[in-house]
């Protein structure tokens, strides 16, 4: 499990080790994963952009959980493709090479863009709007790229927002509303209606998602997008955390 010090990688790995699986965690040098050797994992430093690293990373392994990614709404394209696109593509080939069974990779619902219908299935159209999906959007052009290239097997994952417990992103998200108004220094939090549709998903979805299809010849050269069953208008959302708050 590469990005094992992030949110999404942190829980996979812990998850899998509940399943009985052995795991080789690694990220980068300088991220703290020693709450995830303690539980058991096998813990390796790697930068995606090393091809000689990301080799050691991915020998003598059945399975590639690619969770590490760039994700910053503000980082020039160029930054998020050496990345998202370039290091997606030196451990997928490094994969290949080393024998990999199944790779699976996480990619983002924000390649669509805005959807044009609800809810969006794995055929809407992708136009992503922004660096970071456009980067996303390119790096799993690249997996279905190589993977042809290379015949391994590979499953693509399009999770929507994630959220859960230790989350800090989308936490953000939730805290940004309440203190707002308190800005505004309002003697009441408004009632706002409407705007546009939201969806998340929560973390142990996801995980538990990629765990179900790992090594699972159903999921081969497939994708999924990962969402709540349920969405909400922005201003609802708004109006039930200010509640909440």
């Amino acid at each position: 499990v590469d990005g094992a010090a992030g949110y999404l990688g942190g829980h996979v790995v812990k998850d899998l080790l509940g399943k009985g699986y052995k795991v080789r965690a690694t990220d980068i040098q300088g991220s703290d994963m020693s709450e995830l050797e303690k539980i058991g994992a096998e813990t390796v430093y790697a930068n995606l952009l090393n091809n000689d690293e990301v080799e050691k990373a991915v020998d003598s392994v059945d399975y590639v959980i690619h969770c590490a990614a760039l994700f910053d709404l503000t980082a020039d394209i160029d930054v998020l493709r050496r990345v998202n696109v370039s290091g997606t593509e030196n451990i997928l080939r490094a994969s290949a090479k080393k024998g990999v069974k199944h790779f699976v990779h996480v990619s983002s619902a924000d390649i669509y863009g805005t959807l044009k219908q609800l809810p969006g299935d794995e055929n809407h159209p992708q136009k992503p709007i922004n660096n970071y999906a456009k980067s996303k959007k390119e790096g799993e052009d690249v997996v279905w790229k190589i993977a042809k290239e290379e015949n391994i097997e590979v499953t693509v994952f399009r999770p929507s927002a994630i959220y859960g417990p230790g989350s800090i992103y989308i936490a953000g998200v939730f805290f940004f509303w309440p203190i707002f108004f308190k800005f505004l220094r309002l003697p009441f939090y408004p009632y706002i209606r409407g705007g546009s549709k939201l969806t998340f998903t929560h973390v142990d979805d996801v995980s538990r998602s990629i765990i179900f299809a790992l090594g699972n010849v159903k999921a081969f050269g497939e994708v999924y997008n990962i969402a709540d069953e349920e969405y909400m208008c922005s201003g609802d959302f708004a109006c039930k955390l200010c509640k909440a708050f």
